[in-house]
């Protein structure tokens, strides 16, 4: 199997090759068996509120997003750059609107959802995070919430980045929203962050 790794960041550049990485790799990031504690300290989240309709960016081969989908009971659209990974998804989970895009921008009405989430999704549009936090606010409803997964690396590890985020702090000095909850898993080692934002009045 080839090195995933090989086709998103390598040597501290960004190399972002998704769809030839999907298209090599079976199962990058072993996201088709992995589901992480990072992922259920969100679902947690989630449970404190009804949602109507979700947006996932990023989805990959959409095993996060059906979860997703389970646990919120709402309409879920989700966005993946590769149309390989769409494709997989597509026909993995039904009743979901996966569709293909780089983001940002977002192909969206302004005031569409009520939740949307980027899953690992932060350190493949660094360049370019002010313009999304801009559209994640203004495809969310007025009291929409924005979730974050996203891992973070012990000093010294990273070297893709560290200049514009290298830590939590350093994202939320960066999010134009209300932070409501944020929990760490296991920061002694590379850690997951979860973040659940809402938009501001």
């Amino acid at each position: 199997m080839n090195n995933y790794h090989a086709y998103v960041i390598q040597d501290g550049r960004f190399i972002g090759a998704f769809e030839r990485m999907y298209r090599d790799c079976p199962d990058p990031w072993q996201q088709d068996a992995v589901e992480p504690l990072s992922e259920d300290v969100a679902i947690s989240l989630l449970r404190r509120r009804a949602y109507r309709r979700v947006l996932d960016l990023g989805c990959g081969k959409g095993r996060f997003t059906h979860r997703l989908k389970q646990s919120t009971g709402a309409s879920v659209t989700a966005l993946d750059i590769s149309p390989t990974a769409v494709g997989a998804a597509d026909s993995r989970y039904p009743g979901i609107r996966f569709l293909t895009a780089e983001v940002p921008p977002l192909p969206f009405p302004d005031g569409e959802f009520d939740l949307v989430v980027a899953a690992e999704l932060l350190w493949y549009v660094l360049p370019k995070l002010c313009e999304l936090f801009s559209e994640v606010r203004r495809v969310l409803t007025t009291s929409g919430q924005f979730l974050i997964l996203q891992t973070f690396y012990q000093p010294g590890q990273q070297q893709y980045g560290r200049e514009v985020m290298a830590s939590p702090e350093d994202l939320l000095q960066m999010l134009p929203f209300d932070l409501l909850h944020q929990i760490e898993c296991d920061r002694l080692s590379n850690y997951k962050w979860v973040g659940l934002c809402q938009k501001p009045a």
